[in-house]
């Protein structure tokens, strides 16, 4: 059974590196760390992105609190939540989760 959708658009340009700590937990400012600036705004665009989705759907959990993790086969889940799925895609000017 479904409880809660949401979906969210982030226009990467948009995004200020300085809200990186309020936006990604501890495991996701380590990844980021590691990229140049461009992959870096695309990244946390990404990750506001599904993180104001989760929001929208009703997780209220501080967004630095959520964690969203790699599985081996790179697809993405969020940590600590089993029965929440989500997704994110990126392209040029846009991130959506």
């Amino acid at each position: 059974m479904i409880k809660g959708v949401g979906v969210d658009i982030v226009k990467i340009d948009r995004v200020t590196l300085n809200i990186a700590n309020k936006v990604l937990s501890i495991y996701e400012l380590e990844l980021f760390n590691t990229y140049n600036e461009a992959r870096k705004k695309e990244f946390l665009a990404g990750r506001f992105a599904i993180k104001e989705a989760l929001f929208k759907a009703g997780i209220k959990d501080s967004f630095n609190k959520l964690s969203i993790k790699y599985n081996d086969d790179n697809s993405i889940y969020l940590d600590n939540y089993n029965n929440v799925k989500v997704s994110i895609s990126h392209e040029i000017d846009y991130a959506i989760g």
